[in-house]
């Protein structure tokens, strides 16, 4: 009894895991049993380490590694093509196609600014733009609304800080004659929230990628500034990648208006020689 209480959380460092993704007011044993719940609703090995943590704006939050990417695309047999490759201004932008085997699709994007780069600096930042593409795609369709590692080096003010490993938290094998370990289980209340949270947290990414294509699609600027009103009340962290498709968009439609050809003007008729005016 005294054991569960000592690691029963407040309700203020529960609502702020799930509402804000903060695990900065659990504790040690509370973020291993976080971390072995999102392993597990996603099929994934905790001991691997697939996640790690990283500090952004004073919240201690999830990002995933690219073991986690790896492991997602081999255990759910996620196959990945990349659509399209382009460069708008100094932004190239390459958006991946994830399909699963019961026909589900999805599609992320990948954008990097090129500047001046040149040579082995710019063979990287293409290469590394398709990575980050396949990654993002891949944490979608799998329904995890996390960062990527390769999305946190443009995130200002981001602090990985150290996880600790799973295997600590459990139980060694003993001999027969001793006594099993202590197993510490986190509350059935807890796990029930967690799993909300993830719920919540695969739904907001769902419609950050509907924001991305159709910002990336935006026919005209008018239809272009509709868009970006809708997603104002999104997390900073989410805002940011669309805020960098939206301006490249913003700059291609712009560029093509002002190329765009006058419309021929049509050929008047003649008359026939006595036909009346």
């Amino acid at each position: 009894m005294g054991s569960s209480q000592a690691i029963m959380p407040s309700a203020q460092a529960v609502e702020l895991a799930l509402v804000e993704g903060d695990l900065s007011q659990l504790t040690a044993e509370q973020r291993i049993a976080y971390l072995k719940q999102v392993c597990e609703s996603v099929g994934l090995n905790p001991l691997t380490k697939p996640f790690e943590y990283v500090r952004l704006n004073g919240k201690l939050v999830l990002y995933a590694r690219k073991d986690a990417t790896d492991q997602l695309r081999r255990v759910h047999n996620v196959s990945i093509i990349i659509a399209n490759r382009e460069r708008v201004d100094d932004a190239y932008i390459v958006t991946a196609r994830a399909t699963m085997p019961d026909g589900r699709c999805d599609e992320s994007t990948g954008v990097v600014t090129l500047g001046g780069l040149k040579g082995d600096n710019l063979a990287n930042a293409l290469m590394k733009c398709e990575t980050k593409a396949k990654r993002r795609v891949t944490l979608s369709i799998c329904g995890l609304g996390l960062l990527d590692e390769t999305e946190l080096e443009t995130v200002p003010g981001a602090q990985i800080v150290p996880t600790p490993t799973i295997v600590e938290a459990v139980p060694r094998p003993q001999l027969a004659a001793a006594p099993p370990p202590p197993v510490v289980v986190a509350p059935t209340r807890l796990e029930q929230q967690l799993t909300k949270s993830i719920e919540a947290t695969q739904e907001v990414k769902a419609q950050t990628e509907d924001y991305m294509s159709s910002i990336l699609n935006a026919p005209t600027l008018s239809v272009l500034d509709d868009l970006v009103k809708k997603f104002v009340g999104l997390p900073e962290e989410v805002r940011k990648p669309l805020r960098a498709a939206f301006t490249a968009r913003q700059k291609y439609l712009m560029q093509n208006r002002s190329k765009r050809p006058a419309a021929p003007k049509q050929p008047v008729a003649e008359r026939e020689p006595g036909q009346d005016g």
